[in-house]
């Protein structure tokens, strides 16, 4: 509220002859007692100890490679990386992965399915089991102290009895996710851009079972595979936040039942072929250009090329999410018509699919979307990148592998997979010299390197027009 003149008046004296200094003086103190960067008396001092970044590994009696990476915070997590998924399934056994991860919770020769279920939950609520194309893993996150009585369910979880009523009754389960995959549209191009890019064989196969094996797959595949695969020579165990000395003792205990080597296991030769897919949809167009990469070799080169790249969706860029990057700003900010474009990558062990995606809502748009999308990595092949953009992909793309390597799971999944490559256990879990090595000449030769290929075309909705790529 407004003082008037009089009161104003009245009050300007006083307030003259009363400094800021007096007003202040009777609630100051000693420097060394008002101020935090000095030490209080009769308090010890204490030093900050950052987190252990150290990774352990002991080879047990079976083959098995437990690895331990000792890490941070009040929480356990283990997790079991086998070598074995889609990519060495055959005709006669696609989907026996998917159909194995299903039985997870099934019975065993020493516990039913029941009284599984509810020992797994007495120590976690987070077990999870997921089937890949080269690896399945079977994870979860507890208390240290159930590390131990975990390791022995593993134990049975590796081991399931298969009965015959059992594998029948999944049936309905197992292809129930299958079809479900077909509906999420990013995990069904995912599927599509593989097959078309390795023809269905080794990496092209997919990861859910085709409806024409679920009746097919039965107990005699489902024991094969797991006397094949599931054995200590192709087993990864990954623990963080354990003593290594006591996860390694607890591990050798728990496990050792487990065989050491399987039968004869055959991989089909995974080879990049490109090509196209097109399937009819309602509306709109979803589209992928990929090309065929050489795995972790490449990868540092690849990826930096990718976040060069960005890309976001309309009208939802904000700073750090691809505002300033080449695909937003050339293609999404240009067009009003294409709903987003964003890089396809995807990381294999020895091949990688690296290329472009986007997407319109508008029919009749496939042949301009797929020019936009093209002319981003043609120039990026054409002349190399500033250093100023160099260093921005370089930072964004450090920031997305701290953010992934701070969880439990990702280290976990990272770890098993190193050493299952048979390259030996890491020293450190950060990738970041990898990215530090790059240069804007690696990444105008990883574009030139892509586009000499073959392209990968997959297209969902309405593909009019597009002219053929490959």
């Amino acid at each position: 509220m407004l003082l008037s003149n009089s009161v104003a008046g009245i009050l300007r004296p006083v307030a003259a002859r009363v400094s800021s200094a007096a007003l202040i003086r009777p609630y100051q103190t000693e420097r060394h007692q008002s101020s935090l960067r000095y030490p209080l008396a009769g308090v010890p001092t204490t030093q900050y100890v950052p987190p252990s970044d150290k990774i352990s590994s002991t080879a047990l009696s079976n083959g098995i490679q437990a690895v331990s990476y000792e890490g941070a915070g009040p929480l356990a997590s283990v997790g079991v990386i086998i070598k074995g998924g889609a990519s060495f399934e055959t005709h006669q056994t696609a989907g026996v992965f998917h159909f194995l991860k299903h039985m997870a919770l099934k019975s065993t020769n020493n516990l039913s399915s029941l009284r599984l279920t509810r020992v797994i939950e007495s120590l976690t609520d987070s077990f999870e089991v997921r089937n890949g194309r080269e690896e399945t893993s079977y994870y979860a996150q507890l208390l240290p102290q159930n590390v131990p009585e975990f390791l022995s369910v593993l134990a049975e979880v590796l081991r399931p009895r298969l009965p015959e009523w059992e594998v029948r009754d999944t049936r309905p389960a197992v292809l129930a996710e299958s079809e479900a995959s077909k509906n999420d549209i990013s995990t069904h191009i995912h599927d599509l851009v593989h097959q078309t890019a390795f023809r269905t064989q080794g990496m092209g196969r997919p990861r859910f079972i085709p409806a024409y094996n679920v009746e097919r797959i039965s107990e005699t595949h489902l024991s094969e595979t797991v006397q094949n695969f599931y054995v200590g020579s192709r087993i990864a165990l990954v623990a963080t936040g354990v003593n290594h000395a006591e996860f390694s003792e607890a591990a050798e205990k728990a496990l050792s039942g487990i065989p050491k080597h399987g039968g004869n296991v055959v991989q089909e030769e995974t080879k990049y072929y490109g090509g196209e897919h097109r399937e009819l949809a309602p509306s709109g167009t979803h589209l992928v250009i990929a090309y065929g990469s050489e795995g972790r070799r490449t990868a540092g080169a690849d990826f930096v090329l990718a976040k060069v790249l960005g890309g976001g969706a309309q009208n939802k860029a904000t700073p750090g999410s691809g505002a300033s990057s080449r695909l937003y700003q050339n293609v999404v900010e240009k067009h009003s018509w294409i709903a987003s474009a964003r890089p396809y990558g995807v990381l294999h062990a020895n091949q990688s699919l690296i290329g472009v995606q986007g997407y319109t809502p508008v029919d009749g748009h496939a042949e301009p979307l797929a020019a936009a999308l093209e002319t981003e990595l043609k120039q990026l092949a054409d002349q190399p990148i500033s250093e100023e953009e160099l260093g921005r992909a370089k930072a964004q793309f450090k920031s997305t592998l701290d953010s992934y390597f701070a969880t439990r799971k990702a280290i976990v999944s990272n770890l098993g997979s190193t050493v299952l490559a048979g390259t030996g256990t890491p020293a450190s879990i950060s990738q970041l010299a990898v990215v530090d090595s790059v240069s804007a000449k690696d990444v105008q030769s990883a574009a030139q390197r892509l586009l000499r290929q073959r392209p990968t075309v997959v297209v969902v909705g309405d593909a009019t027009g597009l002219a053929p790529r490959s």
